[in-house]
């Protein structure tokens, strides 16, 4: 299993130092983590997902967000499914019928 754990630690802007510091373990350990000489429990894990602002899935390697359509990058594409994923599910069919009115006026 590949963790993702430098590539959002170097885009986060954060040392291993401050990681480690934040989840009460030694920097060795954390060091172990991103080296995959070790790895984290499933707790470690959210705590780290919440802190980078991303899903364990993403964490883990294990989602690749396709574009959405020629109009999205794949980062806005990323942000949107990440957005739809926070919303409850009355939200959700607000703005599954917001796009269907889109699309019908689009349409026209």
């Amino acid at each position: 299993m590949e963790i993702k754990l430098k590539e959002y630690r170097t885009k986060s802007k954060i040392t291993q130092k401050e990681i480690a510091r934040l989840l009460c373990i030694p920097q060795t350990t954390y060091s172990s983590y991103e080296t995959g000489k070790a790895e984290p429990d499933i707790k470690t894990l959210i705590t780290l997902a919440k802190l980078f602002n991303i899903s364990v899935d993403e964490l883990l390697g294990q989602q690749k967000f396709n574009t959405l359509n020629k109009n999205f990058s794949e980062v806005e594409s990323a942000d949107f499914a990440k957005n739809l994923s926070l919303l409850n599910r009355e939200n959700l069919i607000k703005v599954d019928t917001y796009v269907k009115t889109c699309l019908e006026f689009q349409h026209k």
